[in-house]
């Protein structure tokens, strides 16, 4: 079944308007902050802190019987705006009490929320790490395996093309 071009193309449109919110939300924080002088470049990291702090109180809570979806929701929003706010208080300490770099701060800060998110994250799965590299090395492998049959798309540049192709270079093609 073929979806039609414009349907595509509205549902990419869409699709980049949903997806994109919350950096939105997060630049524009940003630009505000800027205002007084200080540059951080950490803004995704916090918000990852935030967001993976949230998902695991949420989760903990169902988790523990919790059946009221109001205080999971509040919950979820307490340990989010906490988990940012753990970030901008490292972000804080490090650029105006220690003086650091804010750049280099910031990149480090985006780098140490991304990690602390997906350290914690180990726990919610129960300990079971999910890497899609197996997947991908999957995936990838049986692509490049070499075969002993030539391409079908030989040039005349291919030594596979001549009628003189010895079998060590009708491995290569």
């Amino acid at each position: 079944m073929e979806m039609d071009k414009l349907g595509v193309v509205t549902t990419f449109i869409h699709n980049i308007v949903v997806y994109n919110i919350p950096l939105l939300y997060g630049t524009a924080g940003e630009i505000m902050v800027e205002k007084s002088g200080s540059l951080n470049l950490g803004v995704e990291g916090m918000m990852f802190m935030g967001g993976a702090m949230g998902l695991g109180a949420a989760f903990y809570f169902e988790g523990a019987g919790g059946t009221s979806g109001v205080l999971a929701v509040i919950l979820a929003l307490f340990f989010a705006f906490l988990g940012g706010a753990i970030g901008a208080l490292i972000y804080s300490f490090l650029t105006i009490s220690l003086r650091a770099n804010q750049n280099v701060t910031g990149l480090a800060l985006t780098t140490f929320g991304m990690g602390v998110a997906n350290f914690f994250g180990v726990f919610i799965l129960n300990g079971a790490s999910y890497s899609a590299a197996p997947i991908a090395n999957k995936a990838f492998s049986a692509k490049i395996l070499p075969s002993r049959r030539p391409f079908s798309s030989c040039r005349w540049w291919d030594p596979c093309s001549s009628g003189t192709a010895s079998s060590s270079t009708w491995a290569l093609c």
